[in-house]
């Protein structure tokens, strides 16, 4: 077995009690790989649940970390004093990524000398509802996708990607700090792909688009997680005016509008409470 210095990548998964979802994420990212191949590190923040338990049943091929803070800040950071190989893949452990997709993009940020990577966003599949469904299809038609997307749950650093700073700050969005550090032309996106977590009833989209206004806010940054500039909304503007010029696609961008305004109505309500405390999406959970 090659030791972890020898690994492609170190693949770093905060996960705070997430017994119902850890095991999918390293059965996706241990598939096929032969042993030492990834430095796989779990760090559990808070848990209260089996998290390290089942993260631990993995075997040599994944290294179980604990903090009892509940923080995926502190998980990360906690991570990286651990981690021995470069590129690091930051991994949410709700998301499914193959192994394949690590090692493509290893591979491709190699050969490119790219400090700051992701894979491409695969569509949500499954019956989500019209509303949702609407509002996804808007969604993945958004200018954020034609700006090297960096985040939804999982971004790679090669070595002098990760030198840009010492430790993760303690912000919302540690994808947006990231992408932040980088310009445009720096980040990449490969040609592998993975699939995020994506709420699952209109109620948990609502509470994560706020939380991640709130972050946004919080953090300073002038992207409202991307779905729209909100530092430039005459090209928001024009971009949904498009889609809203044809007739097939005007009920999908209706339907985007009023959630994307629900949203930041219920952000404005938690950012007034100074209510700063991440809401994750429980509905795919189940």
């Amino acid at each position: 077995m090659r030791n972890a210095s020898a690994a492609i990548a170190s693949v770093i998964i905060p996960a705070h009690n997430e017994e119902l979802t850890i095991e999918r994420c390293l059965e996706s990212v241990l598939a096929g790989a032969t042993p030492g191949e990834l430095d796989v590190i779990v760090a559990c923040n808070g848990c209260t649940d089996r998290t390290a338990e089942i993260a631990g049943s993995f075997g040599p091929d994944v290294r179980v970390v604990e903090t009892a803070v509940a923080s995926k800040i502190a998980a990360l950071n906690l991570a990286d004093s651990y981690a021995k190989a470069f590129p690091r893949m930051y991994v949410d452990a709700d998301v499914t990524v193959s192994r394949r997709a690590v090692q493509h993009l290893a591979e491709e940020m190699q050969s490119i000398d790219a400090a700051c990577a992701a894979p491409q966003l695969l569509a949500p599949k499954g019956d989500y509802g019209p509303v949702l469904a609407a509002y996804y299809r808007v969604w993945l038609k958004s200018p954020y996708f034609s700006r090297n997307l960096v985040g939804s749950g999982f971004y790679g650093l090669s070595k002098a990607g990760r030198a840009r700073f010492e430790d993760f700050p303690d912000v919302m969005a540690d994808d947006r700090f990231v992408a932040n550090l980088f310009e445009n032309t720096e980040r990449f996106v490969g040609s592998a792909t993975f699939t995020p977590t994506f709420p699952s009833t209109l109620r948990s989209l609502i509470e994560v688009q706020a939380r991640r206004t709130v972050a946004s806010i919080s953090f300073g940054a002038a992207i409202d997680h991307g779905e729209v500039d909100a530092t430039d909304h005459q090209s928001s503007s024009r971009w949904l005016g498009r889609l809203a010029s044809s007739p097939r696609q005007l009920p999908s961008v209706a339907a985007f509008i009023v959630v994307r305004a629900v949203s930041r109505a219920r952000a404005e309500v938690l950012l007034r409470r100074g209510d700063r405390t991440w809401t994750r999406d429980r509905s795919s959970r189940t």
